[in-house]
């Protein structure tokens, strides 16, 4: 069962105790990717994430920029596997591919 709580329901906790904050070096989450990027390309070496998870990313973020131009209503991710942005024109996308 999911629960839902909207913001108002949301209830503030204070905790007591240790807490353990791990130094983390600042850098360019984008950046760092692009660079793994280029490395694997170069180096033959296989990605820590796969171009199914960076289509499912996009996906996601599709998802929530459609939900922004609707005000914010809650929206479906597409799920389906076929899945082609509808400013790609699919004629010319494999026509490239088919030699």
């Amino acid at each position: 069962m999911l629960v839902r709580l909207s913001h108002s329901e949301f209830r503030f906790e204070i905790r007591d105790g240790d807490i353990i904050s791990p130094r983390i070096e600042p850098a360019e989450p984008l950046k760092n990717q692009c660079r793994h990027f280029l490395n694997c390309v170069t180096s033959g070496e296989r990605p820590i994430s796969s171009g199914v998870e960076g289509r499912n990313v996009v996906k996601v973020l599709e998802t929530v920029n459609r939900s922004i131009e609707n005000q914010g209503i809650q929206m479906e991710v597409e799920s389906h596997s076929d899945y082609i942005h509808s400013n790609v024109n699919v004629f010319k996308a494999t026509a490239g591919a088919v030699r």
